[in-house]
């Protein structure tokens, strides 16, 4: 059954019905806006106020011609990579590039209310009616255009605008800002019946104006667009929610890199103290020794730094481009308008199946904190005989990945031997060992008390722990 309107006028009563609901007033602050829109109406790549301003898959707003720029600069390239999240953006095919991505609804509604702020300030824009850059007088909400003195002239004089709301810029007020920057938009296929878009068809996927849904053949099935606009609003806050997880998991992720950047610091410090320490002990003409020392202790500073900083580097990404999409969402629902809702949504939602699909689970510093130092104390006691005092080792070790195995963790009997064995490994769960490796056990009876064990190093990564219980 299609929902019928009996006239255009009777429409235009319904869209100043919505338009002043103060449910969806209420929503937006209109002085927070106005203090905050040049900055929003900046493109974060040439840093001018926007032309064009184009939505990106990754929810970014640019001026078309900075993603054409992009586009240009990178000639063979199938993809541009976004100037804020890195996320990659395909290009589109032919000529005009991105001229076919989404117009940025917000960024247009903002970019109007600059005009409006500007042409209070005496500043020219272009005319919507005659083209031509002058000072803007008014702004027609009904016919969504703003007009200079003489095209105001000429529209007062049309018979169909009686009922038009025209606004002269000068008189403005916050109600006017949030009135213009909250009207419904008027349909793309009947612009010149100003015509605005009240329904949406789920059967079509798209929005209709009352022409719409009387000219079409189309059996459809229209909702209310406040309707639509509330379920639309409802999946995406429910698709958000696992983007949103994510933002502390990558966190997460993020602190553990830190974290062991901060311990292997600290063992490199440590190291140092040791090998200086040695050092000092011998004469003045072994302190190239020391240099070679700390010299291969820095690259293996750097080496480790470079790759937890790469991996802190993706974390960094997913968290921006993570952390962004939500601010956009958030925002998005903040402002609450139905129609940007519909129109975005697929937008929305197809970056938000992007996002959802991104693993950070788990995440593990791809490098281990042990590093040692092994004096070779012969060498020293016979320091005139060789200049070889030491080396430097690492350890792939990690500690969290190793694991105990045996029955002798959970049964033994007094006076005889129970064994269970220790198994190091490396982040990729393989055994793993090293020299500078240390592993000590601690074995207590039922009441806390030490019992002496044996460990039988393989020097493999697998340790057998052997012990005696004894009566108390």
């Amino acid at each position: 059954m299609k929902a019928k309107i009996e006239s255009p006028t009777e429409f235009g009563l319904i869209y100043f019905a919505l338009t002043k609901s103060k449910s969806e007033r209420s929503k937006i602050r209109m002085s927070e806006v106005l203090a905050s829109l040049k900055n929003e109406i900046t493109c974060p790549r040439c840093k001018k106020i926007f032309t064009k301003p184009k939505l990106t898959p990754c929810l970014h707003r640019f001026c078309c011609e900075c993603l054409n720029e992009l586009a240009r600069l990178n000639t063979y390239g199938s993809v541009i990579h976004c100037p804020v999240c890195q996320f990659e953006i395909k290009k589109p095919e032919g000529d005009h590039l991105f001229e076919s991505l989404s117009d940025d609804f917000h960024a247009g509604r903002l970019l109007e209310l600059y005009i409006v702020k500007e042409s209070i300030n005496n500043s020219k824009n272009i005319c919507d009616s005659c083209n031509r850059k002058e000072l803007l007088e008014s702004v027609c909400f009904d016919c969504s255009a703003f007009l200079c003195n003489k095209c105001l002239s000429e529209h007062n004089k049309r018979g169909d605008i009686s009922s038009h709301q025209v606004r002269p810029m000068k008189e403005f007020t916050k109600e006017d800002f949030k009135e213009l920057y909250q009207r419904m938009p008027l349909c793309e296929e009947h612009k010149t019946e100003q015509a605005i878009v009240e329904y949406y068809c789920h059967k079509c996927n798209r929005c209709m104006c009352y022409f719409c849904d009387l000219e079409d053949d189309e059996d459809h099935s229209p909702v209310g667009i406040s309707e639509a606009g509330e379920e639309k609003k409802a999946e995406i806050i429910e698709s958000i929610k696992l983007v949103k997880d994510k933002m502390d998991v990558t966190l997460s992720g993020i602190a553990a890199l830190d974290q062991r950047q901060k311990e292997i610091d600290k063992k490199i410090n440590l190291v140092k103290s040791q090998v200086h320490s040695k050092v000092e002990e011998i004469i003045a003409s072994l302190k190239t020794h020391e240099r070679e020392m700390i010299e291969q202790l820095e690259n293996i500073r750097a080496a480790k730094h470079d790759t937890l900083q790469s991996q802190r580097t993706e974390l960094e990404i997913v968290l921006k481009q993570v952390k962004s999409c939500c601010d956009f969402v958030d925002n998005m629902v903040e402002r609450d308008i139905a129609s940007e809702m519909i129109i975005v949504s697929e937008h929305v939602s197809s970056r938000l199946s992007y996002l959802a699909q991104i693993n950070v689970e788990g995440v593990k510093p791809q490098e281990s904190c042990c590093v040692g130092y092994l004096p070779n104390m012969v060498t020293i006691r016979k320091m005139k005989e060789s200049s070889v005092l030491g080396n430097i080792s690492t350890s792939n070790t990690d500690p969290l990945s190793s694991h105990v195995e045996g029955a002798g963790l959970l049964e033994a009997s007094v006076g005889e031997e129970a064994i269970f064995t220790v198994k190091t490994r490396d982040l990729q769960n393989q055994l793993s060992y090293s020299i500078i490796d240390k592993l000590e056990v601690i074995v207590t009876s039922e009441d806390k008390t030490p019992v002496s064990c044996q460990i039988i190093n393989s020097e493999t990564g697998t340790y057998d722990v052997n012990y005696i219980p004894k009566v108390g």
